[in-house]
């Protein structure tokens, strides 16, 4: 569910029509759109790979028509109209599955996949709300926000993790522009990489679950940070020491911030998957809970 202009917008299946767009005022509920009309009930399901977000006036979602597969769609109370094709023919896009739809200024972004060509992976795109302006952010990424990790935005800039031939799998950033994305080579080369998944941000930091290496010791899934304009990334914390040992930080949940407190499940080899916390905290504060 979403709000804009005016009312509270969702997805629904009146029994009739099947799973498509529909608004409410307060007083009635009016469907906007029947996007998938074809024979029978046919189902739409607007919002279910990306959901929603109101980018320039309008509400922008993925929907399937039944003839152009799930491709990106934008709608206000006179309609909804199909922004383009980006997979071919009856094929989709997904647009927004594993990232959402994302408003950063003067761009929506989103990850899509072509599923009439699995192979050939998925990649970053912008749209500034017209056809000829949604393109590739960058053709060099690929694999964008893998399966378990997560993207972050913290003023006006997107976090996520990413791949490319000469980085491997590192964090990545975008500002909705070509010249603001980049790979954020942090074990330089495709030899070397950390294979980012949580990320959040605290207190001036880019926090995120990544395996490096402690000296020599490889650190499995621990707690890594950078500066949020780059740089060398530093180990915050190494849960469960020892080379190959894997703590597994933030397999259950992710990394959730609390003020300045990150919270998140580790598992330190003796006690199994429990919850932590690391951060500038007051333990005698009347507003913190210590958890043991």
């Amino acid at each position: 569910m979403v709000s804009f202009d005016g009312g509270l917008w969702f997805t629904a299946d009146d029994g009739v029509n099947g799973s498509e767009l529909w608004t409410y005022d307060g007083s009635s509920a009016t469907m906007v759109a029947d996007i998938n009309s074809g024979m029978g009930s046919g189902d739409s399901n607007p919002g279910e790979s990306g959901g929603f977000a109101v980018f320039k006036e309008r509400l922008w979602f993925d929907a399937d028509d039944g003839l152009n597969g799930r491709e990106l769609w934008s709608a206000n109370s006179s309609g909804a109209v199909m922004l383009s094709n980006l997979a071919t023919g009856a094929d989709s896009s997904l647009p927004g599955k594993s990232t959402g739809l994302v408003v950063l200024g003067d761009s929506l972004v989103f990850r899509t996949q072509d599923t009439g060509n699995p192979g050939a992976g998925n990649s970053l795109w912008y749209s500034d709300g017209t056809s000829g302006g949604t393109a590739v952010l960058d053709a060099n990424l690929f694999d964008i926000a893998p399966s378990g990790s997560n993207v972050y935005v913290h003023q006006g800039i997107m976090w996520f993790a990413c791949e490319s031939a000469a980085a491997g799998e590192e964090i990545c950033s975008t500002d909705g522009t070509s010249g603001g994305t980049q790979i954020h080579d942090l074990i330089v080369g495709a030899g070397g990489e950390m294979s980012p998944a949580a990320i959040t941000v605290a207190h001036g930091w880019l926090y995120f679950t990544g395996e490096g290496f402690n000296g020599s010791d490889a650190t499995g899934l621990e707690l890594w940070r950078i500066q949020l304009t780059g740089g060398a990334p530093e180990l915050v914390w190494d849960v469960f020491t020892g080379d190959g040992n894997n703590a597994d930080v933030g397999k259950y949940g992710g990394l959730v911030t609390v003020e300045n407190t990150i919270f998140f499940s580790a598992d330190n080899g003796m006690q199994g998957h429990e919850l932590y916390h690391w951060g500038e905290i007051d333990p005698d504060g009347d507003d913190v809970l210590v958890i043991t």
